[in-house]
């Protein structure tokens, strides 16, 4: 496994691994069947109190990617509670310069080569890197070479709302498609 991550929401615990093979939530969103046993179900110690029994919701990345690249879809969900959303997202060119002011923004890299603009700050990063961005700091994203493409997993705990998100420049081929916000009109430049 290559990333863990434990976030507390509402009465439910969410674990997430992101494997070669795909992601798993130990906490079943609502509204979504568990998924088929592939094994036998391993002996437990008694539950604890205050502990509940579960099962996974396992979500393979090649069931939720299918498609991956045409009709120039470049996002696909995972989870949307008002806790917290997830997301594949992925990369094939510039998307416009934009903010949120209302949350962080957090993303790992899974595959590809992702060129990060935040703020001032220009950077590539890889599969395995994890990129935050404050919230109110203008970001895009790009890849290092025309057809390239990188796959990232974003991770919003308090998810922001794309509705507020703010444009800082015109919309353009690789851009997020959630990102519906105003575009922001340039301030003039301070006269001290």
């Amino acid at each position: 496994m290559s990333f863990r991550r434990a976030d507390s929401l509402r009465s439910a615990t969410v674990a997430l691994f992101v494997g070669t093979r795909g992601l798993l939530l130990a906490q079943e969103p609502p509204g979504v069947a568990p998924a088929a046993p592939s094994a036998p179900k391993p002996v437990t110690p008694a539950l604890v109190e205050g502990e509940s029994d579960g099962k996974p919701t396992i979500l393979h990345r090649d069931d939720v990617l299918r498609g991956r690249g045409q009709n120039g879809r470049h996002l696909w969900p995972l989870l949307s509670i008002p806790e917290a959303r997830m997301n594949y997202f992925e990369v094939t060119g510039r998307g416009a310069l934009h903010f949120h002011p209302d949350a962080d923004h957090r993303l790992y890299v899974l595959e590809g080569t992702v060129v990060v603009t935040c703020g001032s700050t220009v950077i590539t990063c890889g599969p395995g890197d994890f990129i935050i961005i404050p919230k109110g700091v203008r970001h895009c994203y790009d890849v290092p070479t025309p057809g390239a493409r990188a796959l990232l997993l974003t991770f919003d705990a308090p998810p922001y709302d794309p509705k507020k998100t703010v444009n800082v420049e015109p919309s353009r081929t690789g851009s997020k498609p959630e990102e519906k916000g105003p575009t922001a009109e340039p301030k003039p430049p301070s006269p001290h």
